[in-house]
């Protein structure tokens, strides 16, 4: 649910310090007891919640290791009239219709930023039940339950919301037997500066709702701000349920949909479907060696503009990312392979493939 023209009273001031743990509040016991179900079944109970991830912290240091004199790269991306910019022009403004170039730099690798700890302060806090749960079996149980908890998203009807966002909304649950979500999760972007300089605009910002589980974020989320406490859930019948708004500022709004279906399921190629142009080879992630040829194809089949635009949204994904503390080595082997891939695709696109390629590889192969 999409909502214009809202007031930001309720969104938390400084997103950079929207870290800190949630108080104690009430989680669902439908997932709690599904959770402990799945543990059941697979005894894998240990000690100890925070799970180190040794592949995030090898792949780091390569990359400190490895560092490169040129972090960026720069290229020329040419503007073209559409067809509706033809069709709206005068005469006296034909000048502008002419095909424009600007330049457009890239960081050449996506950084990744220092490995966080999941807080198992705001997991317990979530569910105190968890304590003696491995974080590594906590994702892996709620990946089993992804598909269900997906469709309890689905069959959730919000009621419409006018020019305030409140602290609690209503919702209609079209089936009380699902895993109902505990949060109405608030997605809206950074203000953008007024006219008159760096301090932001008052002007209401776009808002975007989205149902949540709150233990799947904070199960994958280091950098989360505080979710308020779960509301109490009817248990029988088709009811109008209370979820609490939690507001979560992003870099990149329009990113999280597909990132939160990964969180959900961890499918990774619904990652590389929605972040790409067309459809990689079905191994690309575990062959690297085929980036250079489905980059060929790329920089054949779409425009400059596209090309940029796609990098352009993977950027974005990776702010998210970043900004959420998201240490998930197979989304993070993604973003490397979509970035290297794309950047290629400009880079052979724009006549500049020693921007990417090495002068071994200078050469891209003919894209059939």
């Amino acid at each position: 649910m999409v909502l214009q023209n809202l007031r930001p009273t309720n969104f938390a001031k400084d997103p950079d310090t929207e870290n800190t743990p949630p108080s104690t509040s009430s989680h669902p016991k439908g997932l709690v007891s599904r959770l402990q179900d799945a543990s059941r079944r697979r005894r894998a109970r240990t000690s100890g919640m925070p799970a180190r991830n040794p592949k995030y912290h090898v792949d780091q240091a390569k990359r400190r290791s490895n560092a490169r004199p040129k972090t960026s790269v720069r290229f020329i991306v040419t503007t073209v009239p559409t067809l509706a910019d033809v069709e709206m022009a005068d005469a006296a403004s034909s000048s502008s219709l002419r095909p424009r170039s600007y330049p457009i730099s890239l960081p050449k690798e996506l950084a990744r930023p220092e490995f966080k700890d999941i807080s198992s302060e705001a997991l317990l806090a979530v569910e105190p039940s968890l304590e003696e749960t491995d974080l590594q079996f906590l994702r892996d149980s709620l990946e089993s339950l992804g598909p269900e908890l997906m469709q309890s998203l689905a069959n959730v009807k919000v009621n419409p919301v006018k020019d305030r966002l409140p602290k609690e909304l209503t919702v209609l649950a079209h089936d009380m037997t699902a895993i109902l979500p505990t949060h109405m999760l608030a997605v809206f972007g950074r203000p953008s500066p007024s006219s008159s300089g760096s301090v932001p605009s008052p002007r209401p910002r776009k808002v975007t709702l989205f149902p949540v589980h709150s233990l799947v974020l904070l199960a994958h989320c280091a950098n989360l701000p505080k979710p308020p406490s779960a509301l109490p859930v009817p248990l029988t019948g088709q009811q109008e349920v209370q979820l609490p708004i939690w507001s979560l500022c992003l870099p990149s709004p329009l990113t999280y949909p597909q990132l939160s279906t990964y969180l959900y399921t961890k499918q990774i190629d619904h990652i590389l479907k929605s972040f790409l142009p067309c459809s990689p080879p079905s191994t690309l992630m575990q062959d690297p060696s085929q980036i250079l040829a489905f980059a060929t194809h790329l920089s054949a089949t779409f425009t400059i503009q596209a090309l940029t635009k796609y990098a352009l949204t993977v950027h974005g994904l990776w702010q998210n990312v970043c900004a959420l503390g998201i240490f998930d080595d197979n989304l993070w082997d993604a973003m490397d392979v979509m970035w290297k891939s794309l950047l290629t695709a400009l880079a052979i696109a724009t006549g500049e493939p020693s921007l990417m390629l090495s002068p071994q590889t200078n050469q891209p192969p003919t894209s059939s």
